[in-house]
């Protein structure tokens, strides 16, 4: 007897949006099919599921989806899922469905999360009628045309777009299908003709940045980082900015910290923390990566968003005079500065050579 295709949608960022059913579904299916097994380990892990994980994503779909469907057809039960929302909506899983129910496998899809229904559900516009245009072209021309066909369509339109890209994409928004204006709102998107330096640059997106935890990179770089370790340390440290620091023998030439056994930052260039160091200290640099709560923005001058600024300088030494909870994360794994030529060279000559490895890029 053939097994069942379960279609599992998980949280969008709030581990608490997963259903009772979709757990259980989790725990009793004989395999997890995920686009990022990485990713939704750690939803496992935070429930306590033990169920064998395979990666299923947009480069192995087509190959994949044939193993699978196998599996199936010999009456293994598969929970399918993405890194977030639904299955198969702007998400891998549209392979895997039709080949399932061509050869007459059960597909079972289970209601949850999903950004699509949550954007309509609070965004103010009519939802008696709507369409869903998922991500639009990647070039530019191809995007413009498509956004040109779409002024005609008189329903509520969704698409998504990663955050990163809304302060240029907001503005082809603006100028082919209007500012909202009519409908009684504003669109909202950050505008950064000048180069700001990353203080500069996230007063720009603080309206995007005030709900929650943001990581920031603002480096040229390659570097072996699980972000999931970072975020885990952030989180048990209650910390108000968590930075990224590696060992480095120019660290005092380029600009060093110091952190204690705790992991807290004492040192921050030449600022010190209020309090005492516990046990010894390490001198370690920044790798260009950090995870910040919203309050670092009480430690920006509203008057420093006409002006380039740098958070290193002139944030967090404040922050840290403070007392603030400002914590560094110890990296010792491989880092490679890109910001010449010769050194893009450098890191294809160490990746190539065996001398690095890049587990989490």
């Amino acid at each position: 007897m053939a097994g069942v295709l379960y279609i599992v949608p998980t949280p969008i960022g709030n581990l608490e949006d997963i259903t009772l059913r979709a757990l259980r579904v989790l725990k009793e299916a004989d395999l997890i099919a995920a686009e990022d097994t990485r990713h939704t380990l750690n939803l496992l892990n935070h429930y306590g599921i033990k169920t064998p994980l395979t990666s299923y994503h947009e480069h192995n779909e087509r190959t994949k989806a044939q193993s699978l469907v196998e599996r199936l057809l010999g009456g293994e039960n598969i929970a399918l899922v993405s890194d977030a929302g639904t299955p198969a909506i702007s998400d891998p899983g549209y392979r895997l469905v039709v080949d399932a129910i061509h050869v007459g496998i059960r597909v079972i899809p289970l209601p949850g999360a999903a950004a699509l229904t949550a954007a309509l559900s609070a965004g103010g516009l009519p939802t008696d009628r709507f369409a869903f245009e998922g991500f639009l072209p990647a070039k530019k021309q191809e995007r413009r045309a498509r956004l040109q066909e779409l002024r005609q369509d008189a329903r509520t339109l969704v698409i998504y777009e990663i955050i990163i890209n809304l302060h240029h994409f907001g503005e082809q928004i603006e100028s082919l299908l209007g500012d909202g204006k009519g409908h009684g709102l504003e669109l909202s998107y950050s505008r950064e003709t000048e180069l700001l330096d990353t203080g500069g640059g996230l007063l720009k997106a603080k309206s995007f940045l005030q709900d929650g935890s943001f990581i920031v990179i603002n480096t040229d770089a390659l570097i072996d980082l699980n972000l999931a370790d970072v975020i885990a340390f952030h989180k048990s440290k209650n910390a108000t900015a968590t930075l990224v620091l590696r060992p480095d023998d120019n660290a005092e030439q380029y600009g060093s910290m110091d952190i204690d056994d705790r992991g807290r930052i004492c040192r921050f260039l030449r600022s010190k923390a209020p309090m005492e160091p516990l046990g010894p200290v390490r001198k370690l640099m920044f790798s260009g990566v950090q995870l910040l709560e919203p309050a670092v923005f009480d430690y920006m001058s509203a008057s420093t968003t006409t002006r380039k600024f740098s958070t290193t300088r002139e944030t967090y030494p404040k922050m840290l005079v403070a007392g603030e909870a400002l914590y560094g994360f110890c990296f010792e794994g491989f880092w490679q500065d890109l910001g010449t030529i010769e050194r893009i060279r450098q890191a294809e000559e160490r990746l190539a050579s065996g001398h690095a490895t890049l587990h989490y890029l």
